[in-house]
C-alpha cells in the first residue's frame, strides 16, 4: 500500500468552495410546508463568507417565513442586501430575491437565528428560493464546519 502526501492542499486558498454546516434546523411559518432547506457558505475575497439559503415548499399564502437555527458560538454579521432568486408557481418569471425577500439574523447564546421572509402580491403556491447574503465576519476556522 502506498500512502499519498496531501500536504499540498494546505497552500490552497480558502475560497470558492462550498462548506455545508451540519448543525442547523429549519422551520416554516404556519400554513407552509417546507419540502427541503439547505444552507452553505463560501469564503470569498478578504476571507469573508457569503451565505446561501436554498429550499422549496408550498403555501397558499402571499407571504412565508423560513427560519434557520444555526448552532455556533460565532456570530453572523450580515451586511449588504440579499441577492439570488425567488420563484413561485403562481408567477411564471423568476424574481430577484432583493425584490421579494428580506433576511434578518438574531443571536441568542450559541445560536444564530436567521429569518427569511418572502412576500408576493399573489399566493405563492409552490415556491423555491436561492438567497445569498454577505457576512461581514471574517472568522476563518469557524466551528460551523462540521457542527
Amino acid at each position: 500500500m502506498q500512502l499519498y502526501n496531501h500536504s499540498q492542499i494546505n497552500t490552497l486558498a480558502l475560497k470558492n468552495v462550498n462548506i455545508y454546516p451540519s448543525n442547523y434546523t429549519t422551520l416554516a411559518s404556519r400554513g407552509t410546508t417546507l419540502f427541503w432547506g439547505n444552507l452553505n457558505f463560501q469564503f470569498i475575497v478578504d476571507q469573508k463568507r457569503v451565505w446561501q439559503f436554498q429550499g422549496s415548499g408550498f403555501t397558499d399564502q402571499n407571504q412565508v417565513e423560513i427560519i434557520y437555527i444555526i448552532n455556533s458560538p460565532y456570530h453572523i454579521k450580515f451586511e449588504d442586501t440579499v441577492s439570488g432568486t425567488v420563484s413561485s408557481s403562481n408567477d411564471q418569471k423568476e424574481n430577484i430575491a432583493n425584490d421579494r425577500a428580506t433576511l434578518i439574523s438574531i443571536t441568542e447564546n450559541d445560536k444564530e437565528i436567521v429569518k427569511i421572509s418572502i412576500q408576493c402580491d399573489q399566493p405563492l403556491y409552490y415556491f423555491a428560493y436561492d438567497i445569498n447574503k454577505k457576512d461581514g465576519n471574517s472568522d476563518l476556522l469557524s466551528p460551523l464546519i462540521g457542527g
